[in-house]
């Protein structure tokens, strides 16, 4: 499944993959990796769950440097979540792993001014 678009209005402020309510925009996501394919991206949180509910799920900053939690994530999968930015994970709202799954937090991978917020 890959997912594209155009202009992002001001949902991303920085160079941020932003998971939200918002439609996907400028990721791509095949094999159980989501990757973003420009500075801001938008990952939306119907989408992720869709994926977790079947596999386990990577979201990779790539393009961007941090990951954004600006909605609610909640799966009863055994899936793993992975994020992994760049630089920084600013989580907004809650993550919920109802099932056996988890979560797996990977932040500063390419800088050295990450934090976990």
């Amino acid at each position: 499944m890959a997912f594209s678009a155009g202009c992002l209005s001001a949902i991303a402020t920085r160079a941020d993959v932003v998971v939200s309510n918002e439609p996907t925009q400028n990721m791509s996501c095949s094999n159980g990796v989501c990757t973003a394919t420009a500075k801001k991206a938008v990952l939306n949180v119907s989408d992720m769950t869709s994926m977790l509910a079947v596999a386990d799920l990577t979201v990779d900053s790539s393009t961007a440097k941090n990951i954004d939690i600006d909605a609610s994530i909640e799966w009863s999968s055994a899936s793993r979540l992975a994020l992994n930015a760049k630089q920084s994970i600013t989580v907004k709202k809650a993550v919920t792993v109802a099932g056996a799954g988890a979560v797996t937090l990977d932040y500063n991978t390419k800088d050295k001014d990450g934090e976990l917020l």
